[in-house]
């Protein structure tokens, strides 16, 4: 009963909820990119940050499209940006140069090309697709195609 009543949510309280969420892997992205201790350089580089780098996205993306349905495109098309972005990163003109000398831009377009990238993506994509589904409101898993575009504002 108690899990019922817990999915059992407004579109509106699910968007407050995925903004919640995004405020803290925006946080803890940006702490795994700047910790310095033990492990640092896997923790900023293709660990924790890269896995929170993916999560990011994919809940941007759904705060926009917040139906089961959505995950799945979701998950590739963010999937296949990381990637190229990890690509892009072998290209070197000025002014991508000068977005990545920014913390921001460093973060969000990367620095340095590494193949170590590529399985953290992966698994930022299958947490970010269990943390999805968590999301998903009752009321739109049920009758999406049904709401007005003006109901999941």
């Amino acid at each position: 009963m108690e899990s019922d009543k817990k999915r059992s949510r407004s579109p509106r309280q699910a968007r407050t909820r995925i903004l919640v969420l995004i405020f803290v892997v925006l946080v803890f992205g940006f702490s795994a990119k700047l910790y310095r201790g033990p492990a640092d350089r896997w923790i900023n580089n293709w660990g924790p940050a890269s896995v929170a780098y993916v999560v990011f996205f994919m809940l941007l993306v759904f705060l926009v499209t917040p139906t089961r349905r959505a995950i799945l495109p979701i998950t590739v098309g963010v999937l296949t940006m990381t990637c190229a972005l990890e690509f892009l990163q072998q290209w070197h003109p000025w002014w991508l140069q000068a977005a990545r000398s920014t913390l921001i831009g460093a973060g969000f377009l990367g620095t340095t090309f590494s193949w170590w990238d590529f399985p953290a993506y992966f698994v930022g994509a299958a947490v970010g697709v269990g943390i999805l589904h968590q999301l998903v409101p009752q009321e739109l898993q049920s009758n999406s195609a049904s709401l007005r575009f003006s109901d999941r504002l």
